[in-house]
């Protein structure tokens, strides 16, 4: 069984899975952009909202600035995609890197456009920072949860 729940007023959806995080929504159609992904990634598992206190603390402490751990969580997607999104927890709070380097960094140097679209597909918004991967010269790119979201986010960890 599939449990989900909801974080305040950024709106955001996420789902546990064996006690485990498997995915944080993003968008406006958070709700309805979870449901999709579970149904094509878990489409016989049953899914029930419930309060799930301890992913609430964890994206409460994030947003209030506090030092966070990482949750317990659980990555679904290919092998590749696994190998850049757990380099993404490599990249600490108040640090940005560019895709460039992401794509070195798991020696990967010419697959650039690879990393990119698997950093756009990460299932773990926030929890595993995607949003701290920016193109070479500076400038913010796609992002799942909008580039508004994108910016808010890195000023937030860089205030704190």
């Amino acid at each position: 069984m599939i449990e989900y729940d909801e974080f305040g007023p950024a709106r955001l959806f996420f789902a546990v899975r064996e006690d485990k995080l498997i995915f944080v929504s993003g968008c406006e159609c958070g709700e309805k952009e979870l449901q999709d992904w579970l149904a094509k990634h878990f489409p016989a598992e049953q899914t029930v909202r419930v309060e799930l206190p301890v992913f609430r603390e964890w994206l409460r402490a994030y947003f209030a600035g506090e030092k966070v751990g990482i949750p317990p969580y659980g990555l679904t997607g290919t092998a590749f995609q696994k190998q850049v999104w757990e380099a993404l927890f490599e990249v600490h709070r108040g640090e940005t890197i560019s895709y460039t380097a992401l794509a070195e960094k798991i020696g990967k140097k010419s697959a650039v456009r690879a990393v990119a679209s698997a950093v756009g597909k990460n299932p773990l918004l926030i929890v595993c920072p995607c949003h701290r991967i920016i193109g070479k010269n500076g400038t913010l790119h796609g992002y799942r949860g909008g580039l508004a979201m994108k910016k808010r986010l890195l000023e937030l960890e860089q205030s704190n």
